[in-house]
């Protein structure tokens, strides 16, 4: 029934489907659920092709069997975790945005924003966890917001590592 790519990522229609399912899980099992937003940050006609592709296959060597990611637009990429807290999958926003542009780099630099939404405290549906990471993502545009991390803020804190690490 889910239809992925050559890199293992559901594609956008099969991809809420898939979300739903596991928040449908989630709510049955009480257990946590938590989506992360990664927004490629450049110019309006730029084309994210290249880009996306990289990060998917950073997604496809950190992600685990039950999570799911595909690609919501030119420049989003959406993750649901199943069984992850805000605190997890907020360590793993971290990590992934580094590995996205450290990886991308060669091609050209790219700056990435990712917010964090998590079940029940953001939404109870699907869609309304992806529009909140979206807008954590959009608003960490320059510093850390409640939910959204950019590369800038976690680059300007004073004795960071060089690069995002798990906590």
């Amino acid at each position: 029934m889910r239809e992925r790519n050559a890199l293992g990522t559901i594609q956008r229609d099969k991809l809420i489907l898939a979300l739903d399912a596991q928040l449908e899980r989630a709510i049955q099992k009480d257990d946590h659920f938590s989506v992360i937003a990664c927004v490629a940050q450049g110019l309006p006609d730029e084309n994210f092709d290249d880009i996306i592709s990289i990060a998917e296959v950073c997604l496809g060597a950190s992600l685990r069997d039950d999570d799911r990611s595909g690609r919501l637009d030119r420049s989003t990429i959406i993750i649901g975790l199943p069984g992850t807290t805000l605190h997890e999958a907020r360590s793993l926003a971290s990590r992934l945005i580094g590995d996205f542009s450290q990886r991308a780099a060669h091609l050209r630099p790219t700056s990435w924003r990712t917010g964090v939404t998590t079940f029940p405290e953001d939404g109870v549906r699907v869609q309304a966890l992806i529009d909140a990471a979206i807008e954590a993502a959009q608003d960490a545009r320059m510093n850390y917001s409640r939910r959204g991390l950019s590369e800038n803020w976690l680059a300007n804190l004073q004795g960071a590592p060089s690069k995002p690490t798990i906590d």
